[in-house]
């Protein structure tokens, strides 16, 4: 999850942006991963509190 973040955060807000993975709310896991299986995660991203907070691409 955080190499996902920190690259949509990098592509939209230039190479030198910094991201930072707060929370993870849940996870929960049934079974192991087998081979051939997929996994998949669901990402909501939401700005900081600091003053250099994302909003969105730049122009």
């Amino acid at each position: 999850m955080h190499q996902v973040i920190d690259h949509f955060v990098r592509s939209t807000r230039g190479k030198s942006a910094l991201a930072e993975l707060t929370e993870v709310r849940t996870a929960r896991f049934t079974a192991p991963l087998t081979p051939g299986d997929t996994l998949s995660l669901t990402c909501t991203l939401k700005p900081g509190t600091t003053a250099n907070w994302w909003s969105g691409p730049s122009a």
